[in-house]
């Protein structure tokens, strides 16, 4: 076995390593993106739907 081969398959196995983590970081990164996108429309419509509505009357209940 050539005395190189050991390092070359290290280097390959931590070059592999590196490229997976990449990969997966950005396809989390992009689910993490759309359900921050998708939560701030929901608050901005919450918010939207919540300002137009005629405003009920909070009066005290004695119960």
């Amino acid at each position: 076995m050539h005395p190189l081969l050991g390092t070359f398959i290290k280097l390959t196995l931590a070059v592999t390593a590196a490229v997976v983590a990449i990969v997966a970081l950005f396809f989390i990164l992009k689910i993490v993106l759309v359900a921050a996108v998708i939560a701030g429309l929901a608050i901005g419509v919450l918010f939207l739907v919540n300002m137009f509505r005629k405003p009920r009357p909070r009066l005290p209940v004695a119960r």
